[in-house]
Parts: structure tokens; sequence; C-alpha cells
């Protein structure tokens, strides 16, 4: 996997960067539009607000591609819950004392799942590992019970635990799959050119640079808004994972 800056930053590190970079570009643009002894014509108010619309229009689309990811994300939460619990139903078509010990694993198995997208771990590799020797366990129970029973019934048992492995699949990729870093490198070199060039029209008019000041830290909120719906497992806004939680506490 390619190394992410803006992935592995802390968010306030973040937020606080964009902050001081906007800053910096608004004031020096301000200041050097200040030196100025006669306005200029108008291009650079159009300019700037070409650049600021087309900005808006990058922050809807990478704010859309984050919310579809965080939403696929949550979508899953619920479709692994389900997974998992009609495992574990039809494990009751089996006796009693033979599937004991699959039941012990598939708990065990929803238990390190949940733990596992609600935090990142250092040893996430190890972590990974750890539920894929679960899940060879748990397939190897199934075909334990399965084995001299190969009926309709037993197949939806297979069918279910099969579902499970293409599951976990299925939700690690979604957990991986992020915003590309370029977006991010684009939308804060439209935003500062931006910023630049409407601090620069103010300060030939001999305005205040405020505007500027606070639509830059309007601009670093959102950023990092987009970022921390991107962040599964470390952001403040995270999918649910009660589904998963009921299914536990079921079993």
């Amino acid at each position: 996997m390619q190394m992410e800056f803006f992935y592995n930053t802390k968010l306030w590190v973040i937020f606080i960067g964009l902050i001081v970079f906007f800053s910096a570009v608004s004031l020096l643009s301000h200041y050097i539009a200040g030196k100025k002894d006669r306005a200029e014509p108008g291009s650079t108010e159009f300019l700037s607000t070409t650049i600021l619309g087309l900005l808006a229009l990058l922050l809807g689309f990478t704010f859309s591609m984050a919310i579809s990811r965080f939403d696929t994300r949550s979508s899953l939460v619920l479709k692994e819950s389900n997974t998992i619990g009609t495992a574990y139903l039809r494990s009751d078509l089996f006796p009693q004392d033979q599937v004991q010990e699959y039941r012990r694993l598939l708990k065990e198995y929803t238990q390190q799942r949940i733990e596992f997208f609600t935090s990142i771990r250092n040893g996430k590799r190890e972590f990974i590992q750890n539920m894929q020797a679960l899940q060879t366990k748990i397939w190897q129970e199934t075909t334990k019970l399965v084995k001299n029973n190969m009926s309709p019934v037993a197949a939806t048992f297979i069918q279910a635990n099969n579902d499970l492995i293409d599951v976990d699949g299925e939700r690690l990729f979604a957990s991986e799959n992020h915003v590309p870093e370029v977006v991010f490198d684009v939308l804060i070199l439209i935003a500062a050119m931006g910023l630049a060039s409407l601090s620069y029209s103010l300060g030939i008019k001999k305005h205040s640079a405020k505007a500027p000041l606070v639509l830059g830290i309007l601009f670093a909120v959102v950023i990092v808004l987009i970022q921390d719906l991107d962040r599964p497992g470390r952001g403040l806004i995270q999918p649910h994972e009660d589904a998963m939680i009921r299914v536990l506490e079921s079993m």
C-alpha cells in the first residue's frame, strides 16, 4: 500500500497546519497588494470568483466520495452481523454436543471483529492474521460438522460460513479504500489559490483581509471533516458496531 501522508497524520495537526498555511497565503497576498499605489483592473475579482467556485464544486464531489465510502462501511457492518447471526442459528441444525467448539470460535471471532474495526492497532497485520487463523478453524469445524451429513440443510450451513469469510474481505477492502491522497493535494492547492486571489483583490482596494482568513478556517474545517469520514477506526465519525454487538450478546 502506498504511503498516505494525510491519512497517517493526526487530524488536529492537519487542521492547525491548514489554518496556518491558508492564513499565511492570505496575509502575504494582501500585503503584496497593499503595496500597490493604484488599483488594477478587476481581473483578480473574476479570477477569485472562478477559483472559489471551482473549489466549492470539488469540495462537494470529494465530500460525496467520502460519504459514499462511509455508507459502504456502515452497510457492511449490518451485512456481517446478519451473516454471523445466520451461521450461528444454522448451527442449531446439528446436535448441541457437536457445535460447542464451533460456537465458541464464532463468538471469539465476532469479538475480535468488533475490536478490530473500532480501533486501529499498531499490530494491524498480526491482528488480521489472527482473524484469518480463526476463520480457518471455523471452516475446519464446519467441514467436520457436515462431513457425515451432506444434506440440503447442511449445504445452507456451508453457504452461511462461506459468506462469513467473503464479507471479511469486503469489510477489509472498504476500510482501506480511502479518497485518493492527490485529491486533497489538489483541494488545498486550489483553496490556497482562491484565497490568494481574493486577498490580493481586497488588498488593492485597501479592504481588510478578515474575509479570506475566515474562509481559510472554513475550508480547513471542511477538508478535515472529509478526512475524518475517511478514517475508519480512528476518526471521530465512525460506523456504529451496534449490530455486531447485538449479535455477540445473543450468542
